[in-house]
């Protein structure tokens, strides 16, 4: 626990690669239950030294290890931004099963927006800002969404529940 933890705060400083050792060793001696996250942090350090290859296999690992929906969601958001678009669509939809997230069904509707799966974006994104309504980015994707889906109306609606939304939370810092 404790090269876990010492490294999941260098992380957390954006000491990343001083965060690689501790990892290691955490790999090496953590129980079977406790791997799953080691690998998780050890992908996310990777992840954040643009590392990609690195940071796959420790997420595949994780997820060999482990069902948590998170973690998927983490993978599919991983390969989305290595503009691996369709590869995301599997961990994510993993990811909805059983109680999914808002970030799920964000990242998810994220995803299906790029590939032109436009109802289908739409289905997730609904699904994500009824569960998030605060989240302006997710929002913004539905407002997006919709007004590619030829519903200027709602479309329009949404981004100006976005704007409002993100004025208000720059102007009360």
């Amino acid at each position: 626990d404790a090269c876990y933890f010492h490294g999941r705060n260098l992380f957390s400083l954006g000491r990343y690669e001083d965060a690689i050792a501790p990892l290691a060793v955490a790999i090496r001696s953590a129980p079977a239950s406790k791997l799953w996250r080691v690998n998780r942090a050890a992908a996310m350090n990777f992840q954040a030294l643009a590392r990609p290859l690195e940071a796959e296999r420790h997420y595949r690992e994780a997820m060999r290890l482990s069902e948590d929906g998170g973690l998927r969601v983490d993978f599919g958001a991983f390969l989305f931004r290595q503009g691996r678009t369709k590869e995301a669509v599997e961990p994510l939809r993993s990811a909805l099963d059983g109680e999914a997230s808002a970030r799920a069904h964000g990242e998810l509707g994220r995803v299906l927006l790029q590939l032109g799966k436009l109802e289908d974006a739409a289905r997730h994104l609904e699904v994500a800002v009824a569960k998030a309504p605060k989240n302006w980015p997710l929002r913004l994707l539905l407002g997006r969404t919709y007004i590619q889906l030829g519903q200027a109306e709602a479309g329009e609606r949404e981004l100006r529940i976005a704007r409002q939304g993100l004025e208000g939370s720059t102007t009360s810092r």
